[in-house]
């Protein structure tokens, strides 16, 4: 062949079949970066795995390119590339290449109809035709919706705190749309690594749509998958996977809200949804996603306050740092663990934390309802329930502003007042223990026992014990200490950090006048103990010693036994009015009006209370 007639170098390149073996290799490489990828993140391989898959993938394209020059896939095998004066006349058909080139094409189409729209996280199976949500059960709000805590598919288990932290971002930003009901954020999440059906999830929480995912964080990487399923059908309304820089987050949060928004525009309409960065510092941002989710879980506050001051210390101006590390100085030394919580400094820490935190968010509801609960340990009351009561009337998916309420009427002996606001709690929160328990004991001071049990077995069930306690005490100040006993027994939990309280009221009630000696004047600790066993006597002395020491922290624990049917002689005393006078309670009832049934009376002995027309 004459050098004129000699192809050039484009037709030599598709003659060597080049652009096939290119187009094949793009096609295998992709396969094999997306088994990979699945591998990851369910054999917990190493971060730097998929790095180094696509380095070598990458490195392996010339060669491709150039053994394609050198060789060629024929009937026969592969075989050396002949000269162009040596080629056959070959009929026109596909060759293996172009076969494997198409299988190629469709898997890959495959893939992405089953990324898109087949099965997600939780694997709940086929993908079902977008429609609109109105016909959700009849009792259910078609625009309500549950969001469950993410998955962590990191190979790195710390970053289980990230995944539930985005996905509690992501729940905060959806609560602020108009016409949105979403569930509460501690009862979506208690439902975090059980196989609980989404039908039933949804029945639980009273919602029509629920929105799980997973989270795989690597280096500056993050992948999020989120998926919207609608109850009553188990069915996919949307889903979608982001790859993206941490750097873009916030972005990522308000393209998955903005995504919801729109699958339920037939019952929400036209929402935009906006999003604002709360910091430019990621670590500090990572930090406070871990800390606040320690809080939550009301363990680990050692490690939770740590990271929340190093958010606040690398970002000053992180006014949701500042409003968590405000609320766990002020809920830890509640948690007795190992006393390893001073109220004498974790209060005035928490004082200092909200203060930043009402420059940078006041109208925040936590940080007034936090600020509510400060000054009530520092003895103003009057100013804690106003402060309260406007927390629990602003917008917010936390029933915790409306629980502190309820806790704010209850210790101050507005009894009958406080059962509207546990009520709420309980309505906004179903599966939260805490909500159940105080309401069973604002059941039980206001006469209702039934419902009163009822409601403790339930906070008990959800792990908050503390009401069925409250329950046995009552039992054994009536003289039925056979069936106290027996509730207490029957709430053994060993895992618990409250099981020595319960082991103690055990023996406290099963021998009064053996424990009675052995117990000590500790501000610390609850005065459970003594009121089992003396209901007018060592109780009253402690509470009065400890009032008059200072701010007592955990007042809900001193004072929730005051006001049960058999304590009305506690609460009568002389002693119960001016430890309540130390805690500001009497400058309380003096600005509007004493508790339940009760008035100011004076005697030989000073100042008290006559509960004459209370529930006895």
């Amino acid at each position: 062949m004459s050098d004129r007639n000699r192809p050039g170098l484009f037709s030599e390149l598709k003659r060597r079949n080049v652009f096939r073996v290119a187009a094949a290799y793009v096609v295998v490489a992709w396969l094999v970066l997306q088994v990979g990828d699945l591998a990851a993140d369910n054999l917990g391989f190493p971060g730097w795995f998929m790095p180094m898959l696509f380095v070598l993938l990458g490195l392996g394209f010339p060669l491709a390119i150039v053994l394609s020059w050198a060789f060629e896939l024929t009937p026969e095998g592969v075989q050396r590339t002949v000269s162009v004066d040596d080629v056959p006349q070959r009929r026109p058909g596909a060759g293996p290449l172009d076969w494997v080139i198409a299988l190629g094409i469709l898997v890959v189409i495959g893939i992405f109809v089953v990324d898109r729209f087949g099965v997600g996280p939780a694997d709940r199976g086929p993908e079902t035709t977008v429609a609109a949500p109105t016909d959700a059960p009849e009792d259910r709000d078609a625009s309500s919706i549950a969001v469950l805590a993410f998955e962590n598919m990191s190979p790195d288990p710390e970053n289980a705190y990230f995944a539930e932290g985005i996905s509690e971002e992501i729940l905060n930003i959806l609560a602020d749309i108009d016409g949105l009901h979403v569930a509460s954020r501690t009862s979506a999440f208690s439902f975090r690594g059980t196989k609980t059906p989404i039908p039933d999830i949804a029945q639980a929480l009273d919602v029509a749509h629920v929105l799980e995912g997973s989270v795989r964080k690597q280096g500056n990487r993050v992948r999020i998958t989120a998926q919207l399923i609608r109850a009553d059908t188990d069915g996919h309304v949307w889903s979608d996977t982001f790859d993206r820089e941490l750097v873009d987050i916030f972005d990522v949060q308000e393209e998955i809200a903005q995504s919801i928004t729109d699958a339920l525009g037939e019952v929400l309409g036209t929402r935009q949804v906006s999003v604002t960065a709360s910091t430019s510092d990621l670590d500090a941002y990572e930090r406070f996603l871990r800390g606040r989710a320690r809080f939550h879980q009301r363990r680990e506050f050692a490690e939770a306050i740590a990271d929340l001051e190093l958010a606040v210390a690398q970002d000053p101006s992180f006014g949701e740092a500042w409003i968590y590390l405000a609320a766990a100085n002020s809920v830890a030394p509640g948690y007795y663990e190992d006393g390893a919580f001073d109220p004498a400094k974790m209060l005035p820490a928490a004082r200092r934390a909200i203060e930043r935190a009402r420059t940078l968010r006041p109208e925040d509801p936590m940080v007034l309802a936090i600020d509510a609960m400060l000054r009530a340990e520092e003895g103003d009351q009057v100013t804690a329930l106003d402060l309260v009561r406007q927390a629990s009337g602003m917008r917010s998916q936390d029933s915790t502003p409306e629980l502190w309420l309820g806790l704010t009427l209850y210790v101050a002996g507005y009894v009958e007042e406080s059962v509207g606001a546990f009520e709420r709690a309980v309505e906004m929160d179903p599966l939260v223990g805490i909500n159940h328990g105080y309401l069973a004991i604002v059941y039980l001071a206001t006469g209702r026992e039934q419902a009163a049990v009822s409601l403790a077995r339930r906070a008990a069930e959800l792990g908050w014990g503390a009401a069925m306690w409250v329950y046995a005490i009552e039992l054994a100040a009536r003289g039925e200490r056979d069936q106290a006993l027996a509730v207490l027994r029957g709430l053994s939990d060993g895992a618990s950090q409250f099981e020595p309280f319960r082991v103690a009221l055990i023996a406290a009630i099963a021998n009064p006048s053996a424990a009675g000696a052995k117990l000590q004047v500790d501000s610390a600790r609850p005065p459970e103990e003594l009121l089992a066993i003396e209901r007018t006597g060592e109780y009253l002395d402690l509470l009065a010693a400890t009032a008059a020491a200072g701010p007592v922290s955990n007042q809900t624990g001193w004072l929730r036994m005051a006001w049960i049917p058999t304590f009305k002689a506690v609460r009568e005393d002389p002693r119960f009015f001016r430890a309540a006078g130390d805690m500001g309670l009497v400058e309380l009832w003096e600005a509007r009006g004493y508790p339940d049934g009760c008035a100011r009376m004076s005697d030989a002995d000073g100042d008290r209370l006559d509960c004459t027309g209370s529930n006895e």
